[in-house]
């Protein structure tokens, strides 16, 4: 398949906004940071649909994502979190970012 300018930036677009949705948890924010391209609630919904879709495929979650399986685990992926950039507020199984 030949990729074409255009279609890679109608995916980088679908990308984006599906991270900036997985980010914000929101479409309204996602919208009002992207009007100057005209993109609308609809697009943004589909663009998740899609990218999640993607990232859903037994190819990509058995070659790039994944979970720890056992608290062992859990607590390294948290340890080498927390060394790098971030100071959490446990409590219980909640995980608070300060």
């Amino acid at each position: 398949m030949l990729v074409t300018g255009l279609f890679y930036q109608h995916v980088l677009l679908q990308v984006l906004c599906a991270l900036a949705f997985y980010g914000e948890g929101s479409y309204r924010r996602i919208i009002g940071m992207m009007s100057s391209l005209n993109v609308s609630q609809g697009s943004v919904s589909n663009a998740v649909a899609e990218v999640t879709d993607a990232l859903n495929h037994d190819k990509i979650l058995a070659r790039f994502i994944r979970f720890p399986r056992n608290p062992h685990g859990r607590a390294f992926l948290m340890a080498r979190l927390v060394r790098s950039f971030l100071s959490p507020c446990c409590l219980e199984d909640w995980v608070i970012w300060e």
